[in-house]
């Protein structure tokens, strides 16, 4: 059966719906069919890539080039043809309508819950000075929320269902209006919430794993960024010497500090039913100032689902090793203008067959993009 890798980064949405005609808004699907290209760095030789258009000649040139790979594309409208294997980003009810191969029960909505996270961190303990045992209620109420409030001062709650960053609140004044109806919008929607102290962030970090018939393997350590709106911008990409030294990343992970971590998350994680899910997996993280001690905090949130660190991952593999920079995603009016610009002021260079400095889009771009995801690299 061919593989073909299917991207739909609003699975997180259609999981928390539960309902396989789920249908995310117009504005996150276009954004979905303009980055589905993206999902062509994790295809292996001769694999498959469903697209909503088929790009030209001179893309499938581009991203031959870049992972040495032959990449098979097809419209998103073939996969209802039983001879593929689907390959998707996430699991999300609606899959069940693209694939035959595909079936959603309904336990799986427990499972891709940020409850399947906490319960993971249940059965782990992290026994070094630098990192932190994770702090955090589980509530129902927003009488609940305040209390902790109260005895935090400041916090962040995480609704049940929708990851990556949305879901999530940064809270310490009951007169904010928005956050509070926000708040108590989900805790009656979905009946509960995690809620944990803020701590001031000095690096983002995701630890990779991948879950296969025989456990759950790690696979790799990336470091990433947000915007000034919290939202994902990107990812760092090289050598995380390279990156420390140049000043793209504020710190990192000492070897024995991703050791721990990585064993202690291991054992935990063969340690809970995963059901029959196998696929990518990360653990988001973050570097943090506690009143000028720096500390690890290990978890943020579990992503059980393929994430833009496991891009970035294959990126840092295809890169001259020398080589070091970001991956950005970005949506705009004047991508095509920006894009070009890029394209003639960073020039892309090559060494032995290896991409080493520039500019270099990871995407068909055209007048009519709104999307970019691109790297810029030094070396």
């Amino acid at each position: 059966m061919k593989k073909c890798h299917y991207f739909n980064p609003t699975c997180d949405m259609a999981v928390a719906n539960n309902n396989r005609n789920y249908m995310a808004p117009e504005k996150l699907r276009l954004f979905e069919n303009e980055l589905c290209y993206i999902v062509s760095l994790l295809a292996q030789d001769n694999e498959f890539v469903a697209v909503e258009s088929i790009p030209n000649q001179q893309y499938k040139e581009q991203i031959k080039n870049f992972t040495k790979k032959e990449i098979n594309f097809i419209k998103k409208t073939e996969l209802t043809d039983k001879s593929y294997s689907l390959q998707p980003w996430g699991w999300s009810p609606s899959l069940s309508k693209l694939s035959n191969t595909f079936e959603w029960l309904e336990s799986y909505q427990e499972l891709f819950s940020r409850k399947t996270g906490y319960q993971m961190l249940n059965n782990c303990h992290f026994n070094h000075s630098t990192i932190k045992n994770p702090t955090y209620e589980y509530v129902t109420t927003y009488e609940e929320i305040l209390d902790l409030l109260e005895k935090w001062k400041k916090i962040v709650i995480k609704s049940l269902w929708s990851s990556s960053g949305r879901g999530i609140v940064i809270y310490n004044n009951p007169d904010d209006k928005t956050g509070t109806q926000w708040i108590k919008g989900f805790l009656q929607s979905q009946k509960g919430a995690f809620v944990e102290p803020f701590y001031k962030k000095t690096q983002d970090f995701s630890l990779l794993f991948e879950k296969k018939q025989k456990g759950v393997e790690f696979i790799g350590t990336t470091y990433f960024f947000t915007t000034d709106e919290k939202n994902y911008g990107g990812h760092y990409i090289g050598n995380t010497e390279n990156l420390k030294k140049n000043n793209y990343i504020s710190d990192c992970l000492s070897t024995e500090e991703e050791t721990i971590l990585t064993e202690t998350f291991l054992k935990a994680l063969n340690s809970i039913d995963l059901a029959t899910y196998q696929g990518y997996l990360g653990i988001d993280a973050m570097i943090v100032d506690q009143n000028g001690t720096r500390l690890i905090l290990p978890f943020c949130e579990l992503n059980l689902r393929t994430t833009m660190g496991i891009i970035a991952l294959q990126i840092s593999k295809q890169i001259h090793t020398k080589s070091y920079g970001k991956m950005q995603i970005s949506s705009a009016e004047d991508t095509f203008t920006s894009h070009k610009f890029k394209q003639n002021s960073k020039k892309a260079c090559w060494e032995n067959g290896q991409f080493t400095k520039g500019y270099f889009t990871l995407l068909p771009i055209t007048e009519q993009s709104k999307t970019n995801a691109w790297l810029e690299i030094d070396c």
